[in-house]
């Protein structure tokens, strides 16, 4: 089956006490999953800090190969959103044919795995 989980960078742990909303909710719910990037120390840093530290349990850390380190899931989103909206903008100007466009390109059967 499939889990729900928060996803993050290293580099939000120490927002999530007072930068989110419903945080330990969300962990006790779904889990979190923290990607390490860079040099970040995950374990240590969960662990010097109390608020974390008592979250551990639902905090699963990932550790990525370097190359994936400087991906920002906040900049993917951006960008996904404007190809989209650049999408539906055309669309007004695309022979009805080709309508289906935008479903066709973001549908998840499209996309490589």
């Amino acid at each position: 089956g499939y889990a729900c989980k928060l996803l993050f960078g290293s580099d939000k742990l120490a927002e999530l006490k007072t930068g989110w909303k419903h945080v330990e909710k969300i962990a006790k719910e779904f889990g979190i999953v923290c990607m390490a990037r860079y040099d970040d120390d995950c374990e240590k840093m969960i662990a010097d800090d109390p608020y974390l530290s008592s979250l551990s349990e639902y905090i699963e850390i990932v550790h990525t190969p370097k190359e994936y380190h400087h991906i920002s899931s906040t900049e993917v989103r951006k960008q996904f959103l404007i190809a989209k909206d650049a999408i539906q903008i055309l669309q007004d100007t695309l022979p009805k044919e080709l309508h289906g466009l935008s479903s066709y390109l973001f549908s998840e059967d499209n996309h490589e795995k």
